[in-house]
């Protein structure tokens, strides 16, 4: 079974994917976990895979074992490093192709290392965020299923799951060959009921009492996004006074609650997002959602052109940062990031407009 685990932000999919590297682990398996490089290239994801393979065996000290697969692959005709340090020669590598080096280069190391294995399981995050072209990314998806498909045939016993917030609506139909290889289980924000049992019966028992304003403010906040529940129910615990949260204590450790978010997950985002879309988000955050008004203010605020607009929006729908509701209108899918771009960068970007 392959799967693709898909949900927005902070939905929890890298923390399925470390329970599924813990029980894949303990059942006895290989286990190669990696995040997808950024690229539009199939022989780059396959050089990082078998790079990163290569190096997992390492690690678990399987010296004996890569000196062998090396020795495997050298002698065969067209393959290419496969992380192995496998050469081949210039005449045979213009007919080497990434989807070969990666099927041949499962079978040799499953071939290695089942006897100590049970199976090979590869776990591979944030497949979306590897290129913004749809096409692309469907070209490098394509060679990941026919590689592990051919591997399949030649006996290879091997399971991948890949996470993504939009990894086929762009590309595949309900019924395409990549949603039937790859099933897709998706995660999605609790509901209200559920998010509140969430925040609340865990204090039950240490014995702690948050007031009805502030469980709703939580509510609001985090539109049932599990981490952002426990990261402001860790917090709010920690600063309790006399066994009680109400909203005057809330407020005072609000911003410190988003800096912690920033600092944990969103100012790695940020540094790949690109200064365009974060002043988009600015935009839509601080309550201009249609594209008359965005592109407004947008122009006379940053004095950015039609064409800069039009690909950093297509870029934010790409990746799932913002959705479109109705014909040039559009709204954030995460308001508590919205919050922290609108209430942290408000001087650095109305200053650029001064």
């Amino acid at each position: 079974m392959h799967m693709a685990v898909i949900g927005g932000w902070a939905t929890g999919k890298t923390a399925l994917l470390k329970m599924f590297r813990s029980l894949a682990e303990e059942s006895g398996c290989f286990v190669c976990e990696l995040i997808s490089p950024v690229t539009e290239s199939s022989s780059v994801f396959v050089s990082t895979l078998s790079n990163t393979i290569a190096d997992d065996l390492k690690r678990k000290g399987e010296v004996s074992r890569i000196k062998q697969i090396t020795d495997k692959l050298q002698k065969i005709d067209n393959v290419n490093a496969f992380g192995f340090g496998a050469g081949i020669s210039q005449a045979s590598y213009s007919l080497s192709s990434p989807q070969f080096d990666l099927h041949i280069g499962l079978r040799t190391v499953w071939e290695h290392i089942s006897s100590r294995y049970k199976a090979i399981v590869l776990l591979i995050d944030d497949f979306d965020i590897m290129t913004e072209d749809p096409k692309k990314l469907k070209e490098v998806m394509l060679t990941l299923r026919n590689s592990l498909m051919g591997a399949i045939d030649d006996g290879v016993k091997i399971t991948t799951v890949v996470t993504g917030s939009d990894l086929f609506s762009k590309f595949e139909s309900a019924h395409g060959p990549l949603i039937r290889f790859f099933e897709p289980y998706e995660l999605t924000n609790l509901k209200f009921d559920d998010a509140r049992l969430a925040l609340t019966e865990p204090l039950e028992s240490v014995q702690l009492y948050f007031t009805e304003e502030v469980i709703e403010k939580i509510l609001k906040l985090t539109q049932g996004q599990p981490y952002y529940i426990q990261e402001f129910g860790y917090v709010l615990c920690d600063n309790a006074s006399n066994g009680e949260v109400n909203l005057e204590l809330f407020k005072s450790i609000y911003n410190k609650i988003l800096h912690d978010l920033a600092r944990k997950m969103w100012h790695q985002r940020l540094q790949i997002m690109g200064e365009n879309s974060i002043k988009l988000i600015y935009i839509i955050a601080k309550g201009q959602n249609t594209s008359e008004g965005i592109t407004s203010r947008a122009h006379s605020l940053f004095q950015m052109n039609k064409g800069t607009l039009r690909s950093a929006l297509s870029r934010l729908q790409h990746t799932g940062i913002i959705y479109r509701v109705a014909r040039g209108e559009y709204e954030l899918s995460d308001n508590l990031f919205g919050e922290y771009i609108a209430n942290f960068y408000s001087e650095r970007f109305e200053e650029h407009n001064d």
